[in-house]
């Protein structure tokens, strides 16, 4: 679901889509503290802000996104869940 929303961010950017940006990005803040994602969290976080006070967005910030998404998700693959 993660990669969805990433690419949600990234056609919302595209669009100029504002709404859609700060709902995503505070949709996936959600998901990535619910799987102790701080760092994916935090980044989250400052673009929901962002994107409610109306800032300029810039297109970097939406790829540290997806970095860290990518990262998260490859740390949580690598989870041995065996013992719980």
């Amino acid at each position: 679901m993660a990669p969805e929303l990433v690419q949600r961010l990234i056609g919302a950017h595209a669009r100029g889509d504002l709404e859609t940006l700060r709902i995503t990005a505070h949709e996936l803040k959600y998901n990535a503290r619910d799987f102790g994602a701080e760092d994916l969290a935090d980044l989250c976080e400052a673009l929901e802000r962002r994107a409610r006070q109306g800032a300029d967005i810039d297109r970097g910030e939406l790829d540290k996104i997806a970095a860290a998404e990518e990262n998260a998700r490859v740390l949580l693959a690598r989870l041995d869940l065996s013992d719980v």
